[in-house]
């Protein structure tokens, strides 16, 4: 108390130096002291005793909560991933669509063409082998996330306004469908009815707002000041196949030191965006790269990128065996085909269900 008393008696002093009319006598009052004691008082009471305890514990709390929101981004992610791929050991040809942003309503309707709710949707011998039932994979993943959910919730007081709006949206749109309940056929005094479309294309406009909510989400682990590894390469995977490289470029200054063991994957990314922007100059430096012969399966994506116009074939040619560059263009072409395939069939169901309907 000395130190208060001390401080309202410099002040007193001030406003007689300053001679400010009225407000010596209002100042000099015990009421006003008194008063002015109170609310000193009350701040240092709320700040040691409120204030810092609960930074505190935000401090301990928030990566926490950050993390299991990580989890949930993860699984909408996989859970999109396996609604563009087929039954089939297949490349992820649309992952770099679905972090980008770039996966659209109709590649959705294409995606969902070969899955059914269960098997009693696979009733049509014509079609079967092309379908996979797909019911007990999207309960799972969606329990993971409501369970996600859940366990945030518990922690409401951590979490930011916009963050329970958004969660809140999520767990009420994968609780549209319930797949397991779903029958494809049944029997009414002998009479078999049977589903017209056995598919899930119906769910394409519930599967898009949840990729809506999905890209909602990104913002949300982008400003996360909780990153490990996992976190960091979703976060420079968003901003590259999104096209924004500026962002990129200041997620990458911020923590490439932190995950030395990436930097030859940075390093691509960064050649890369460098292509996009100004090839001519790129060129030179992706060279360099290349008679260091890196990995040439491993950064498949990245080279056959930049040598659309056959413009690394001599130095690949130079670095590179035979075997090697076979391997290495069989595996791109193979990969094109799968994706290929995946769109011709999926357009063929979506033909047939119409044919027969």
């Amino acid at each position: 108390m000395p130190m208060i008393k001390d401080s309202i008696a410099k002040l007193q002093l001030w406003i007689q130096f300053v001679a400010i009319p009225g407000l010596k006598d209002i100042v000099s009052s015990n009421a006003m002291i008194n008063i002015t004691l109170s609310i000193i008082a009350a701040f240092i009471f709320w700040l040691f005793f409120s204030y810092y305890p609960e930074n505190q514990r935000t401090k301990s709390v928030r990566p926490k909560v950050e993390s299991e929101i990580y989890d949930i981004y993860q699984d909408m992610f996989f859970l999109f991933d396996s609604i563009m791929s087929d039954n089939s050991p297949c490349p992820p040809y649309y992952q770099s669509d679905i972090s980008g942003g770039k996966l659209t309503k109709h590649d959705i309707h294409l995606g969902l063409q070969n899955k059914v709710a269960n098997n009693s949707f696979l009733f049509d011998k014509e079609i079967s082998d092309n379908l996979v039932v797909f019911g007990d994979e999207f309960h799972q993943k969606s329990e993971s996330i409501k369970k996600h959910i859940t366990n945030l919730f518990q922690f409401n007081g951590y979490l930011k306004p916009d963050e329970i709006l958004l969660l809140n949206a999520i767990q009420r749109e994968l609780g549209t469908y319930d797949l397991a309940k779903m029958i494809g056929k049944s029997s009414i005094n002998g009479i078999e009815y049977r589903s017209a479309n056995p598919s899930l294309a119906f769910m394409d406009e519930n599967i898009s707002h949840l990729y809506d909510l999905f890209l909602k989400l990104q913002p949300v682990i982008n400003s996360m000041d909780y990153c490990n590894r996992d976190i960091f390469l979703s976060r420079v995977q968003i901003y590259f196949y999104s096209e924004r490289y500026s962002e990129f470029s200041k997620e990458v200054s911020k923590h490439e030191a932190e995950f030395k063991s990436d930097s030859e994957l940075l390093n691509n990314y960064k050649m890369w965006i460098k292509y996009n922007l100004d090839s001519k100059s790129a060129l030179p430096i992706i060279k360099k790269y290349i008679k260091q012969k890196p990995d040439i399966i491993g950064n498949r994506d990245f080279i056959k990128s930049v040598n659309k116009k056959g413009e690394l074939s001599s130095i690949l040619n130079d670095n590179y065996t035979k075997d090697e560059l076979s391997k290495f263009n069989h595996i791109i072409k193979q990969e094109e085909e799968y994706k290929e395939r995946f769109i011709s069939k999926a357009e063929a169901l979506d033909a047939y269900y119409k044919n027969n309907h």
